[in-house]
């Protein structure tokens, strides 16, 4: 037979892994409103967009948070929901998720 239980320590670990996936989950789904609604306003109505200066910077901001924040939605899920994820990649996501205020502070420039 073999024993499933696991020590108090890696529960804990276990609990800590869940609270950051929380943490990447809610800040992923904050980093996708605004920079989904710059990228709408980036995009004319007839598919066009900006070809230089301050927009064409903030359009790519916006795309370059999209992708961060889905990514982050769908690691953050597996890590809280599943108990399965990449610690690594977790923080790497909490670390760059924090760059949810590029597109706006290139609309101030």
């Amino acid at each position: 037979m073999y024993d499933t239980k696991l020590s108090v320590g890696q529960e804990r670990l276990k609990s800590d892994k869940r609270q950051l996936g929380g943490m990447i989950l809610l800040l992923a789904s904050c980093a996708l409103v605004f920079p989904m609604a710059n990228l709408a306003t980036r995009v004319g109505p007839d598919g066009t967009t900006d070809n230089e200066g301050i927009p064409l910077s903030s359009l790519i901001a916006s795309v370059f948070v999209i992708t961060l924040g889905m990514i982050g939605l769908l690691t953050g899920y597996l890590q809280a929901v599943h108990d399965f994820g990449n610690l690594a990649l977790t923080g790497f996501l909490l670390l760059f998720n924090q760059l949810a205020w590029m597109p706006f502070i290139t609309d101030l420039v």
